[in-house]
C-alpha cells in the first residue's frame, strides 16, 4: 500500500519534510514533488494508514489544508488525496 499526502498551499513544503522525519521514514522511499497547480504531493510508500491520517491532522493544525489517499499504486492514492483536498478546498470556500 502507498499512502499519499496532497497540500495547499505549496508553502507547506517545509511542514511535509518536517512531518516525513517525524514519521521516521527512510528518505529514499518518500518523494516530495511540486505541482503545477500549486499543490505539493508527498508519496508515502510503506507506511500506515494511521500515521498518513496523523500526518494530515498536523498538517491541518498548521493551517495547511491536506488530502489524503490511499492505494495499490501510486497514480491511485494521489488520486484520492487529490480528490479529497479538492473536497477539502471546496468546503472552506462554501464558509466565505
Amino acid at each position: 500500500m502507498i499512502g499519499c499526502l496532497a497540500l495547499y498551499p505549496q508553502e507547506g513544503k517545509s511542514m511535509a519534510e518536517w512531518l516525513v522525519n517525524g514519521l521516521k521514514m527512510d528518505s529514499a522511499e518518500v518523494t516530495v514533488k511540486q505541482e503545477l497547480e500549486g499543490t505539493l504531493t508527498v508519496m508515502l510508500p510503506g507506511t500506515t494508514k494511521t500515521a498518513v491520517w496523523q500526518a494530515a491532522l498536523e498538517l491541518e493544525c498548521a493551517g495547511i489544508a491536506a488530502g489524503y489517499g490511499f492505494g495499490e499504486t501510486a497514480s491511485e492514492a494521489l488520486r484520492s488525496a487529490r480528490e479529497l483536498l479538492g473536497r477539502r478546498i471546496d468546503a472552506d470556500l462554501s464558509f466565505t
